[in-house]
C-alpha cells in the first residue's frame, strides 16, 4: 500500500514538473487574429500560429487581441483531436500594449455624419479623424421611425458604449443617442 502511494505521488509530481517545463513564454505583436487562433510575430522575428483553448486565462479579462497589439503569451504543445497532431495551445494571454488603431473610443464624441443607414450611422469623428460606424441599440427606433431624422453633413455629439462583437474579436459601438450641434 505504501509503495503504490509513493509511486502515484512521484508520477503526479513528474507530470506536474514535466508540464511546467514544456510551457514557453513569448512576447510579440499580433500579425493576425481569428476566432480560435492567433498569428504572433515574436521579437526574434519568427511568426507562430497559436491556438486558443478552453480555460485560457486572459489579462485583462475583457481584452480581445487584435492585429498590431503587443502581447505576452504562455503556451504549451498539446495534441489536437481536430488537427490530429501536436499544436501550440495558449494557456495565458496578457496584453502588453494596445495598438493605436485598436484603442476604443470614449463616449461622447463629436463629428460629422457621413452616412445614415437603417440600423447604423457612420460618423467622421473629430478626435480621431476617422470614420466610425455606430449601430443602433436593439429596441431603439430605426431611422425611418425617428422623430428627428439624421442627415449626412449634420454636426453631432454621439453618445454610445463599446460592446464586444457577437462574432469576431473586436468591439462594436452601440449608439444610445446623438445631439445636434
Amino acid at each position: 500500500m505504501k509503495k503504490s502511494v509513493l509511486v502515484a505521488l512521484i508520477a503526479s509530481l513528474f507530470l506536474l514538473l514535466g508540464g511546467a517545463a514544456l510551457a514557453e513564454t513569448i512576447v510579440g505583436v499580433v500579425a493576425e487574429g481569428g476566432m480560435a487562433s492567433l498569428r504572433v510575430k515574436s521579437e526574434a522575428g519568427e511568426e507562430l500560429h497559436l491556438y486558443n483553448q478552453r480555460g485560457m486565462v486572459v489579462e485583462p479579462k475583457n481584452y480581445r487581441a487584435q492585429k498590431g497589439d503587443r502581447v505576452e503569451l504562455v503556451y504549451e504543445m498539446k495534441h489536437s483531436r481536430s488537427k490530429g497532431r501536436e499544436v501550440p495551445m495558449i494557456t495565458t494571454l496578457k496584453m502588453v500594449k494596445i495598438a493605436e488603431r485598436n484603442k476604443t473610443l470614449v463616449s461622447p464624441v463629436t463629428g460629422t455624419i457621413e452616412e445614415v443607414g437603417r440600423s447604423r450611422v457612420r460618423v467622421l469623428v473629430t478626435e480621431t479623424g476617422k470614420a466610425t460606424t455606430f449601430d443602433f441599440k436593439r429596441g431603439m427606433p430605426k431611422v425611418e421611425n425617428a422623430i428627428e431624422k439624421p442627415k449626412a453633413g449634420d454636426k453631432v455629439r454621439v453618445f454610445f458604449s463599446a460592446v464586444p462583437a457577437r462574432f469576431g474579436k473586436g468591439y462594436v459601438y452601440q449608439l444610445h443617442g446623438f445631439q445636434r450641434l
